[in-house]
């Protein structure tokens, strides 16, 4: 349902199956998210800053300025499969690869 998960998970499968292709046995999965964020259009927000295990902190930002940030947050991670997609060796992401 998000990038924030995707990615990551995403990344742990691949090297998971790479790894088991090598005859090792597969990483376990960590995972932790930093923030949350939601959009609510191109003019509001929220940005909500988490704990490990994904309890609410008391930092939030709301508004125009979270909407810029999520926005931010989308056009980076489209550059970051655009690239990994011309030039998969320029992110070391996936797990078990060398």
């Amino acid at each position: 349902m998000a990038c924030a998960t995707a990615l990551p998970t995403g990344a742990h499968a691949a090297g998971g199956i790479i790894a088991e292709l090598r005859g090792a046995a597969p990483r376990p999965l960590t995972f932790a998210y930093f923030v949350q964020c939601v959009s609510l259009g191109r003019h509001d927000g929220l940005i909500q800053s988490v704990r490990a295990d994904d309890t609410p902190r008391e930092t939030v930002l709301t508004g125009r300025p979270a909407a810029h940030v999520k926005e931010q947050v989308v056009r980076s991670t489209r550059r970051f499969l655009t690239l990994t997609a011309r030039h998969p060796a320029a992110v070391r992401l996936i797990p078990n690869v060398s």
